[in-house]
């Protein structure tokens, strides 16, 4: 009997955080992945330094037993990659910012790692965290942001890869992909979100030859 072991690709997440509690605490967090060592040889993915198993083990536990197929990065704005995480951290490192609070990035495999978040906050108490996350293929959309610190809209408006419209409004959303797609917003008044998704794709299906793709995003809220 032949036995192939395959090592699927998986989809890479990335997760962008703001995280707020006490100054004590968040100089501590800085202070322990600005200094994290390279543990290469540890790594089963060559993920570097930022690997977050090596985080894992810093934070006291077992990184074989905690989800961390991925990295931390203190560069905020980590977008998911087809490639996977790069491990660099793209050369800055973690400060608390002047509001207060810490920014940083996970790119994982599959969706984000709550496992890491659990521990994280286990670790230091006194933390919360506000995140959004999507996946290089936008599988899913979700956001955690209660007190609006990570400074993005709930909906966004694209025009071959260009954002028109980004807004906390519904209505607003809709009547702009609307527009987009060559329709009267004022033709249908109180349309809900998903009969404007539905609109929009029959558009884009019988006008597969126009120059202009559109699409609307919505980050569901966790």
């Amino acid at each position: 009997m032949l036995i192939l072991n395959i090592d699927i690709m998986p989809n890479w997440s990335a997760t962008n955080y703001c995280c707020s509690g006490s100054r004590e605490e968040l100089q501590e967090f800085c202070d322990m992945v600005n200094s994290l060592p390279n543990r290469e040889d540890v790594s089963p993915n060559g993920f570097g330094k930022y690997w977050l198993g090596n985080l894992v083990s810093l934070l006291g536990a077992d990184w074989e037993k905690v989800f961390c197929r991925g990295t931390l990065n203190p560069d905020a704005s980590a977008c998911a990659c087809f490639c996977g995480p790069s491990g660099s951290g793209n050369g800055v490192d973690m400060v608390i910012g002047e509001d207060g609070c810490v920014r940083f990035s996970t790119e994982t495999a599959w969706g984000q790692s709550k496992d890491f978040e659990e521990l994280l906050c286990e670790r230091f108490p006194s933390f919360e965290l506000a995140y959004r996350s999507t996946d290089e293929f936008g599988n899913f959309h979700t956001i955690h942001d209660p007190q609006k610190r990570l400074g993005f809209q709930k909906y966004e408006v694209y025009a071959d890869d260009l954002c028109e419209v980004y807004t906390d409004d519904e209505q607003e959303a809709v009547a702009a992909i609307l527009r987009l797609a060559g329709l009267n917003p004022d033709d249908y008044p109180g349309i809900s979100f998903s009969r404007a998704e539905e609109l929009t794709e029959e558009w884009r299906t019988e006008a597969a030859d126009r120059d202009v793709y559109v699409e609307l995003i919505q980050w569901e809220e966790e």
